[in-house]
């Protein structure tokens, strides 16, 4: 089996059964890359929740890790950066004491759901920034899940080298696009390719790709990983509301006795008119009690 850029070289069985195995296909195609070519591989999961993107990165990095000599485990999936960032770190401690790491597979499932699109972008160009060279030293394999391309932005995308788009679910089974992306500096322009299949003459192209889902011990304990992971995003948006209304609370300034008593009345539902005649004092009296209570922080 050889490799080249976006050609695949592959025996006569294995261009038979193309059709048939092109999840396995792909699974050739990045151990090669990693293998013989000595490069690194990341990946992008690109699809609306329920398609399947997360279960079909999850196989693939199963059976690539099995490729590899290695066994998938949650330990290396992650949903934050600095949990992936921790792992890259420990990667590279293993690396420096002798451990080959090629073809360690990193599965940043959801990436960026937990904070806003411009905070990620930027944190993330950061990390990759950074990282990118030791991707390519360690010989790792990256998966990013992520919702819409939106997420990752032009200058993201010149370091990714394929994508994956889920396009229908099955039982046991999804069906996806699967594209290399290619960047032409020169034209600005980013281009989709398919990888071609080669055998003494024939060529085909992979289009689809059919991946089934992950072994039950290692979609069991994704559930489980997935559950806390929303529970902790859930925590963290109640507390962020929670912060807030203690800010707005403390920036409000003290009002005056009169004004208290104003605020009351107006938040009990009186008119100005009510609380003049209540307090003995001209409606437009209130009307500036009113402004100078908005003025404080205090919603009337």
């Amino acid at each position: 089996m050889y490799v080249s850029r976006h050609k695949l070289k592959v025996t006569k069985d294995e261009f038979a059964r193309m059709s048939e195995n092109s999840g396995g296909i792909i699974i050739s195609f990045i151990y090669e890359l990693v293998m013989n070519k000595q490069e690194n591989f990341l990946g992008i999961w690109v699809g609306k929740p329920g398609k399947g993107k997360s279960w079909g990165a999850l196989r693939t990095c199963e059976v690539l890790m099995e490729k590899f000599g290695r066994r998938m485990t949650m330990k290396y999936v992650v949903g934050d950066i600095p949990h992936f960032m921790g792992l890259l770190k420990e990667l590279s401690n293993r690396h420096e004491r002798g451990e080959d790491v090629r073809g360690t597979c990193i599965l940043y499932d959801e990436a960026g759901i937990s904070m806003d699109n411009r905070m990620w972008q930027e944190q993330m160009h950061k990390v990759m920034n950074d990282c990118a060279e030791i991707f390519r030293f360690l010989g790792l394999v990256v998966m990013f899940t992520v919702p819409g391309q939106g997420r990752i932005d032009k200058k993201l995308r010149e370091l990714i080298h394929g994508m994956w788009n889920p396009k229908s679910k099955a039982r046991d089974y999804i069906k996806c696009k699967f594209y290399l992306l290619e960047q032409n500096v020169t034209l600005d322009k980013e281009f989709k390719r398919h990888v071609v299949v080669t055998h003494h003459g024939w060529r085909g192209r992979v289009t689809w790709v059919k991946i089934h889902k992950p072994s039950r011990e290692l979609a069991t304990q994704y559930q489980e990983w997935m559950k806390r992971m929303k529970y902790a995003i859930i925590e963290k948006a109640h507390s962020s509301i929670d912060v807030e209304k203690d800010v707005e609370v403390k920036e409000r300034k003290i009002l005056t006795e009169r004004q208290q008593q104003i605020y009351r009345m107006a938040q009990a539902g009186l008119f100005k008119a009510e609380i003049a005649q209540q307090l003995g004092i001209n409606p437009e009296s209130v009307h500036q009690h009113l402004r100078a209570i908005k003025a404080k922080g205090y919603t009337v």
